[in-house]
């Protein structure tokens, strides 16, 4: 009962005639005038590949007088650009540098700044403070940061007029052309009191039960679907208050539903937990609702096919036909007209209905590429992501040996959190609620996802500290008996079988990883 299943994923063929019919809902968006105001306003929200910036110390953080070097590393052969920006604002290009001129770098080849055959060394000095290197991966040159001044020096100043032209130059339509990342770093004066380096926990949790767009897609589809679901809130409210209780997390932010927006999800990832937290910690993913599937669009996933996240307020490709049919009666609510509109511009400006519904999908939902390019802002931390939803590990579908469920079809070849490992990253892990090819179920108790259940038992029952590992083992022994009871008693009843499903380890982290220490 509850079962959680895949989103039907269809192509409305009458999208091509609804473009013609809400013009008055056409105003186009306006990129904004105001340079960024620092190389953090430089995103690519849809990255086709990954790019990787560290620095040379795990804590990120420098004493005056000390060396500080930086690696970048991309997955693509790719121009690099690595900016840094001072604690007082001050923003520099230090590659390509008078030094290291050619910036075309291979896949996979790591770039040192200095150079590790350079004998100039460079020394933390004032100003001290936070402090971040950013890193843009182009597949073609840029032509706003050819101006010769940018490569003159070691330390190249770049003002907001040349980072505005770089980030117009990118854009953010074609996610092949480039990627970006970061990392912040802390420097102190010598006499000045570093931050304390005791290990935290925090985490994010997401629980959506009742979605935006249920009534419109049920009405849209004579009850045939719909995209509310039983339990998913409660599923993230109980782990949250658990994980309090026993996994050590001293800070925790709890969305669920209407709260559990695209829009909250990237800032509690990118934003908020970055923030609170530093390298070394701990933080704790949670996301409990739809999952979905969708067709690769970059040539990353060896089963061509893109894991999505489903959050409250994602728009299916159905859901705007009706909402396109409200706008041509009427009826559509305002607060809806700027959506409407927004999302009429991504069929105009695809070169098919196709390829304007892959748009729409990923607009308003998180794919397994963009999930991972958001982890990257959470470099030193030890990251642990937990999905209750379908086709879950598919967010990191290249298990390592310790994974206990393989099912026919799982792809071993690639994976978000691998490719992550491949190019630097390391300390995250997964546990999922299914492997890629599977649904996820809600328990025929109409209480708790399967999964989250099952956890919440092993975290509850263990008189000690409870390792990824054993909590896997604990959920797959709990999880195959109760499918084994729920189809016995679904066959006395002359019903058909229910999908059951295992969960699912990835553990790429050098350290041990504990649910409850």
């Amino acid at each position: 009962m509850g079962r959680r299943l895949t989103l039907a994923i269809r192509i409305a063929s009458s999208i091509v005639a609804a473009l013609g019919l809400i013009a008055s809902l056409t105003a186009q968006e306006t990129p904004d005038s105001k340079p960024p105001t620092t190389p953090d306003g430089i995103r690519k929200n849809r990255p086709g590949f990954l790019v990787r910036v560290d620095v040379d110390r795990s804590t990120r953080s420098y004493r005056e007088g000390n060396a500080l070097t930086v690696r970048v590393v991309s997955e693509q052969d790719a121009y690099l650009y690595v900016v840094y920006q001072q604690a007082d604002g001050k923003t520099f290009q230090i590659f390509p540098n008078s030094a290291q001129i050619d910036n075309h770098v291979r896949a996979r080849q790591t770039v040192e700044i200095p150079g590790s055959d350079d004998t100039f060394r460079w020394i933390v000095g004032p100003p001290f403070g936070k402090e971040f290197v950013k890193v843009i991966a182009a597949k073609e040159p840029l032509t706003a940061a050819a101006d010769p001044s940018l490569v003159a020096k070691r330390f190249n100043a770049i003002s907001p007029k040349q980072l505005k032209g770089i980030e117009l130059e990118l854009g953010d339509e074609e996610p092949q052309a480039w990627a970006e990342d970061q990392v912040e770093v802390a420097t102190y004066a010598k006499d000045a009191q570093a931050a304390q380096s005791g290990a935290r926990r925090f985490g994010v949790f997401f629980g959506v039960s009742d979605y935006e767009f249920n009534a419109e897609l049920e009405a849209a589809t004579e009850g045939k679907q719909h995209l509310n679901l039983p339990g998913c809130n409660h599923d993230a409210r109980q782990m949250a208050a658990l994980l309090r209780e026993v996994g050590d997390v001293s800070e925790a932010k709890i969305y669920t539903n209407d709260q559990a927006t695209k829009a909250n999800l990237q800032e509690a990832i990118t934003g908020w937990l970055p923030k609170v937290s530093q390298p070394g910690d701990t933080v704790f993913i949670f996301f409990s609702g739809h999952g979905g599937q969708l067709a690769d669009d970059n040539g990353d996933e060896s089963d061509k096919q893109d894991e999505l996240l489903i959050p409250y307020d994602f728009m299916s490709p159905t859901v705007f036909m009706s909402l396109v049919n409200k706008a041509k009666e009427g009826k559509l609510p305002p607060h809806l007209v700027q959506r409407v509109s927004t999302a009429l511009g991504l069929f105009q400006r695809s070169a098919s209905t196709e390829a304007g519904v892959q748009a729409l999908m990923r607009a308003s939902a998180v794919s397994d590429d963009l999930f991972g390019h958001w982890l990257q802002r959470l470099a030193g931390r030890q990251v642990i992501v937990v999905l209750d939803i379908c086709h879950a590990s598919g967010f990191a579908t290249n298990p390592n040996e310790k994974s206990l469920a393989r099912p026919a079809g799982f792809d071993y070849l690639d994976g978000e959190l691998t490719r992550l490992k491949d190019i630097g990253q390391k300390e995250s892990a997964l546990l999922a609620a299914s492997a890629a090819p599977q649904t996820a179920s809600t328990r025929r108790e109409v209480d708790l996802g399967v999964l989250t259940y099952f956890l919440i038992e092993s975290l509850k029952k263990a008189p000690g500290s409870v390792t990824l590992e054993q909590a896997c083992k604990d959920c797959e022994a709990g999880m195959k008996k109760y499918f084994e009871d729920w189809n016995r008693a679904r066959m006395q009843d002359g019903k058909e079988p229910v999908a059951g499903h295992l969960p699912v380890i990835a553990n790429f982290s050098t350290r041990v990883v504990y649910l409850k220490p």
